[in-house]
């Protein structure tokens, strides 16, 4: 039998629990078991082997299969970031490019040049993730 409108309830229900994979499950307590043995807060990579000595011989291909999907994602992620990161780095060495010549000018009382604080407000904005 198909019901349409409880399929369409148990998606709206559970749509933002999330879902417990066997390597999810044993990484809280693998978490616990290598505070207790490590001085330092234990590394993630500590914790992932004991976790994955944990888990039973017939979940260890999909562990690996979700820690190589998740490093990817991270790898992907971590792209997008730096990109964003180099992206404003470039903003902040215009604005601070543009805020040096206003305070030149300021200081000596010559004129700004056409644009220059519309320049600065452009680039505030855009730091500040306001309009671009």
């Amino acid at each position: 039998m198909n019901f349409p409108e409880l399929d369409a309830e148990f998606d709206a229900a559970t749509v933002d629990v999330e879902a417990v994979t066997p390597l999810a499950a044993m990484w809280a307590e693998a978490e616990e078991k290598a505070a207790v043995i490590s001085e330092f807060p234990p590394s993630s990579a500590a914790v992932g082997r004991i976790a994955l000595d944990m888990l039973p011989e017939g979940e260890h291909d999909e562990a690996w299969d979700e820690l190589f999907y998740v490093y990817a994602q991270a790898r992907a992620a971590g792209a997008e970031t730096r990109e964003r990161w180099e992206a404003e780095r470039q903003q902040r060495a215009e604005f601070n490019a543009k805020l040096a010549a206003f305070r030149e000018c300021r200081d000596h009382g010559g004129p700004f040049p056409a644009g220059l604080l519309d320049d600065i407000a452009r680039l505030t904005d855009e730091l500040h993730g306001g309009a671009a």
